[in-house]
């Protein structure tokens, strides 16, 4: 089993876990805060199933239909995640507004204090791993788990210093608006989520520092004199696969050995320096990008 299929498979049962514990204690004190935590948890679990089945189908290879392989699943799956969490937001504030408007709190805190610090200490731990897991595979749906799950521990940890709050000063109307609080943080998380997903879907060129490195590989050949220049110059995401793809332009009367060994050290170099990099070098015996260019028109 996959790196990323375990983190998820941790998170959902993390996830689970926090869900049945919060809504058991927040349906026995009437905490609102409490049990909008438990809500934002049971789809935690639900969206955690969804990325297990997007990492798995992402994980298969190509075939005859799909030359590409199923990389941009991740993005869906991360997509699907960010309006889930979006969308419990909303209701959470909701809710929310409408206790605020019933002046209704809590009936006892002793036990949401408890179980507000059990998440947090197990949402910590989650939170960590995911975040290693998403750094060494550049997993796209692991990273919006690992910042969804980080959103959270800030969401939880708002809800008990309310808690606390509530327990030194008796103002049990606290509770409705952290969970209003709770609920703006969590849209705002979720649009980052939305926002990474779309970006991957409509392949966006990978970060500035990545293209960079790219670049200051093919200009360090360049430089060497085994070639003259590049262009269409193309960099995106799928999954955790990095494309890469330029025309490097080389001297007419080079022999085609020499070409192919030029073009092989470029992309063993960018492979060495990115991780799961996927690169098609165009070898062309002039200049065409004029002309390209203007077909393209």
């Amino acid at each position: 089993m996959s790196q990323e299929r375990r983190a998820i498979l941790a998170a959902s049962g993390a996830a689970v876990t926090l869900a049945i514990a919060k809504a058991t204690v927040g349906i026995l004190t009437g905490s609102m805060a409490v049990l909008s935590s438990a809500a934002d948890s049971l789809l935690d679990f639900f969206v955690s199933l969804v990325n297990l089945f997007a990492i798995k189908k992402a994980e298969s290879p190509a075939n005859e239909k799909y030359h590409y392989g199923f990389g941009k699943v991740e993005g869906l799956g991360a997509l699907f995640e960010g309006l889930i969490v979006a969308a419990s937001g909303i209701g959470i504030g909701v809710v929310s507004v409408n206790r605020l408007i019933a002046g209704k709190g809590p009936d006892e805190l002793g036990p949401s204090l408890y179980v507000m610090l059990f998440s947090i200490a197990v949402t910590g731990i989650l939170v960590a791993f995911l975040a290693r897991v998403a750094k060494s595979t550049g997993s796209l749906v692991v990273a919006s788990d690992a910042l969804h799950y980080k959103t959270d521990l800030l969401s939880n940890g708002a809800v008990l210093v309310g808690v606390l709050f509530m327990q030194f000063t008796g103002m049990l109307s606290v509770d409705a608006w952290i969970s209003l609080a709770v609920s703006f943080y969590i849209v705002h998380s979720a649009i980052g989520i939305i926002r990474d997903a779309v970006a991957m879907l409509m392949d966006r060129s990978l970060p500035e520092d990545e293209v960079s490195v790219v670049r200051s590989i093919i200009e360090a050949e360049i430089s060497q004199g085994n070639a003259e220049s590049y262009h269409f110059f193309k960099t995106r995401k799928s999954g955790k696969i990095r494309h890469v793809e330029f025309h490097l332009v080389l001297r007419p009367d080079i022999l085609l050995y020499d070409a192919h060994e030029i073009a092989d050290s470029i992309e063993i170099e960018i492979r060495r320096r990115l991780d799961h990099a996927e690169v098609l070098v165009h070898l062309d015996p002039f200049d065409d990008s004029s002309i390209n260019e203007s077909r393209s028109k």
